[in-house]
């Protein structure tokens, strides 16, 4: 299983998700950091991704052979100036067939009906279990 973890920024959430994930994951998973910025895949490089790709054309081709994507719901936003979040990575991400595991912060003061709010270690800790789950339902190869 190819699980993709997409951050941008400084890459602090995606470098603790990632961390913890490492411990999870057998020989027969694969964990990618995908930066938006090349802060954020260093961060994910060192918190143990097997393998760092930086920017919205890396993502863009990367998250088409995932299995998971795991990343911030502001990851489906265009950004003004699209240095981050194009369109085009937004639509990869949306069209992809894999399982997305979106945590809802609430940066561009999206609610999202139906979601309770709360803090950034209760997404995390919700997100990752996911996951787990996801990754304990696919045979080790």
């Amino acid at each position: 299983m190819r699980v993709c973890v997409i951050d941008g920024h400084g890459g602090g959430l995606g470098s603790r998700l990632v961390r913890e994930l490492r411990a999870d994951l057998s020989p027969g998973h694969e964990l990618i950091g995908l930066g938006m910025t090349q802060a954020a895949a260093a961060a994910m490089g060192e918190a143990g991704a097997a393998r760092i790709c930086i920017g919205p054309e890396a993502i863009t081709e990367t998250v088409r052979t995932a299995d998971v994507i795991l990343a911030p719901l502001n990851v489906l936003f265009p950004d003004r100036d699209q240095r981050e979040v194009t369109a085009t990575m937004v639509q990869t991400i949306l069209e992809a067939r894999c399982r997305k595991i979106l945590l809802p912060l609430n940066r561009f003061r999206v609610e999202v009906a139906g979601t309770e709010s709360h803090k950034l270690e209760h997404l995390i800790t919700t997100s990752l279990s996911r996951v787990r789950t996801l990754l304990s339902a696919v045979p080790e190869s």
